[in-house]
């Protein structure tokens, strides 16, 4: 039995070799051994040991005992390298390891501690973590080696989807989809992983975790379908196998991963979401008290992730014939999806006020103005951050046969 001994600055590497008394070889190839500091010799707990391919990227990842032993399992013959990191504990990386078909290595790592050193006293200011964002939290907190989008960094550049928070990701890129329109896909955008080769990111797209659920890989799965707005809490990406948590950890993951979580029923805060849509709209008074077309703006702002408050003023035109104005409403309401917040349909009921400025110049001392109760109904969809809708409304609508009819088309955009 042969053993080296040599030195390597804050670390020594202990390697053992040849006559491996067995009776049968191995059927794999391993790496085993211990982490030790200190002149006794005394073994490291805590932390990690990772496997380096000959390229140098992690390929195999695994936890010290306490007695500081580990073993990890190569795929093939080859050169290797064994790299050793906890907290306290400068990192440490052996030689490059030959590792033969069926041969085992034994390997000692020496880290050093890191030296202590006297800070200025620091006051840390915390805040409540939402129940259902503490995993996320929890991983950031312990320094998991990945990357992690708060619902701040997604506020703060104003990110509305999933593909828009990786936009500004290091370890993954979204692409458009060449098959969008016209195959099954509908997805507009794919996420893959830059770690991988061209070919390799057409055959392996990350996974989809949403919620901590697993839910498919990125390919199968239209991330962008799941959120919108507020509805996004926080994003998490590891696009490496070395980094992925062991929640995270399933067939298909060295591919990279990406979790997703949801905003909604977190318990607790505003339930104010701060969405604003500003946009135009045009319409006609079916039976009512204009006679023109009727042109205005509108603002949305997205209450509580229930209901919205829109509010809407118009200016009634007698067009086309000479666009000469004969009055104005302004109205507010409040609307809700009975069908489900992802649903085009609204219902909404609010009030409003009117003015018809022709009634006074035809019939001196007419009633001009007037207060009206407002039901309405509409559908919206949404093209991105536009939201084009058609709008029914109903001033008055008691006793029904004296109702006033109204049909508006318009769209909206997501200004914040």
């Amino acid at each position: 039995m042969v053993s080296l001994l040599r030195p390597m600055g804050t670390a020594a590497l202990l390697i053992i070799a040849g006559g491996v008394a067995l009776c049968t070889p191995l059927a794999a190839q391993t790496i085993q051994g211990q982490v030790v500091h200190g002149i006794a010799n005394q073994t490291v707990a805590g932390g990690f040991v990772v496997l380096l391919d000959a390229t140098a990227a992690p390929i195999a990842r695994t936890q010290l005992g306490r007695d500081g032993a580990f073993s990890l399992t190569a795929p093939g013959a080859g050169r290797y390298a064994i790299r050793f990191e906890a907290p306290g504990y400068t990192t440490v990386t052996s030689d490059w390891l030959d590792l033969r078909a069926g041969a085992t290595l034994v390997v000692t790592l020496r880290a050093s501690p890191l030296a202590s050193t006297e800070l200025d006293t620091v006051f840390v200011q915390g805040e409540p973590v939402p129940f259902r964002l503490a995993p996320f939290y929890e991983r950031r907190g312990r320094g998991a080696g990945g990357e992690f989008f708060t619902p701040e960094d997604i506020e703060r550049r104003n990110a509305q989807t999933p593909t828009e928070v990786l936009r500004y990701s290091i370890g993954f890129n979204v692409v458009p989809n060449p098959f969008a329109g016209r195959t099954t896909m509908t997805q507009k955008y794919f996420i893959v992983n830059r770690r991988l080769s061209r070919v390799e990111q057409e055959t392996c797209p990350p996974l989809i975790f949403v919620d901590g659920l697993y839910v498919g890989n990125a390919y199968d799965v239209e991330v962008d379908a799941y959120f919108d707005g507020p509805w996004l809490g926080a994003v998490e990406a590891y696009p490496g196998a070395a980094s992925i948590p062991p929640e995270y950890n399933r067939q298909g993951a060295r591919c990279g991963v990406i979790g997703l979580w949801s905003n909604w029923a977190q318990g607790g805060g505003s339930g104010v979401s701060r969405a604003l849509y500003l946009g135009a709209q045009a319409g006609t008074s079916v039976s009512g008290p204009f006679d023109g077309e009727l042109f205005g703006v509108h603002a949305v702002i997205a209450l509580g992730r229930v209901a919205e408050i829109a509010t809407m003023g118009s200016v009634s035109l007698d067009a086309p014939d000479g666009w000469t104005a004969t009055g104005w409403q302004a109205s507010v309401a409040i609307r809700a999806r009975p069908l489900g917040l992802r649903t085009p349909w609204y219902v909404g009921v609010g009030g409003g006020v009117l003015e018809r400025d022709e009634l006074a110049f035809v019939t001196p001392g007419a009633q001009t103005g007037r207060e009206y109760v407002l039901f309405l109904t509409g559908a919206a969809v949404q093209l991105g951050r536009a939201h084009p809708f058609v709008q029914v409304e109903v001033l008055d609508p008691f006793p029904v046969r004296n109702a006033d009819l109204q049909v508006y088309v318009g769209a909206s955009y997501r200004v914040y």
